[in-house]
């Protein structure tokens, strides 16, 4: 499977807001943070998706200022801490994706 912007946006944007957490990857039920939605629930173990979602944010975590020590780390770092992307993790995670530019065909 080719994991897209537009694949994760449409991923992101099914899940409910109340479904989205910071701070954990992870806790009982149906709540996760993006990576795990992604299906990850080791940070040193990152799966196929997540790891193209991390190549896809990679850039937009970068020009916050932040720079990676992991993979994971872009993920969670947009998913927690990019504040001036949106109020909660799913917004951030949406508003990341939109500044990421579409694929040419």
């Amino acid at each position: 499977m080719k994991y897209t912007k537009q694949y994760f946006i449409d991923k992101f944007q099914a899940i409910p807001e109340e479904f989205w957490i910071k701070g954990n990857l992870n806790i009982t039920g149906e709540c996760h943070c993006a990576l795990g939605h992604c299906g990850v629930y080791n940070l040193t173990e990152l799966n196929e998706e997540a790891n193209a979602l991390s190549n896809l944010l990679k850039p937009v975590y970068n020009s916050q200022g932040m720079f990676e020590r992991t993979r994971a780390e872009v993920v969670f770092g947009i998913n927690d801490y990019c504040d001036n992307l949106g109020y909660t993790p799913k917004q951030r995670i949406l508003n990341a994706l939109n500044l990421v530019p579409d694929e040419t065909p």
